[in-house]
C-alpha cells in the first residue's frame, strides 16, 4: 500500500488515501497491475510466443498480482483464467457497442 498511496491520492483526490476505501483500493490495484504489466520480467515473458505479446503480458500481470515473485508458477493456473475472463468481458462489450 505504501508504494502506491501517493499515486492513489493523485488519482482519487482522497487525502489521505485509505486501503479500506473501495475507490482507493481499486485505484491501487489498477496501478499495481499497470506496473506489473510493464515490468521487465513480464516484457521478457511476452517474447516467449510470437504475436501473443499482449496476452502474455496480461497473463503475467495477473499472475504477479496473485503470487508476487512466484508469478511464473501461476501464469497458467491463475493468469490464464483471468485473461480468458477478460476476453469474455471484451466480447460482451463488443456486442453491446456494435
Amino acid at each position: 500500500w505504501e508504494l502506491y498511496k501517493n499515486s492513489v491520492e493523485k488519482v482519487t483526490g482522497n487525502k489521505p488515501a485509505s486501503p479500506w476505501n473501495n475507490a482507493d483500493a481499486f485505484a491501487a490495484t489498477a496501478l499495481y497491475l499497470k506496473d506489473a504489466y510493464n515490468s521487465s520480467s513480464c516484457k521478457e515473458y511476452s517474447k516467449e510466443i510470437p504475436n501473443q505479446e499482449q496476452i502474455l503480458l496480461e497473463r503475467c500481470a495477473a499472475a504477479k498480482y496473485y503470487a508476487g515473485g512466484r508469478w511464473y508458477y501461476y501464469r497458467w493456473t491463475y493468469g490464464e483464467a483471468i485473461v480468458v475472463k477478460a476476453q469474455m468481458f471484451q466480447e460482451d462489450i463488443n456486442t453491446i457497442t456494435s
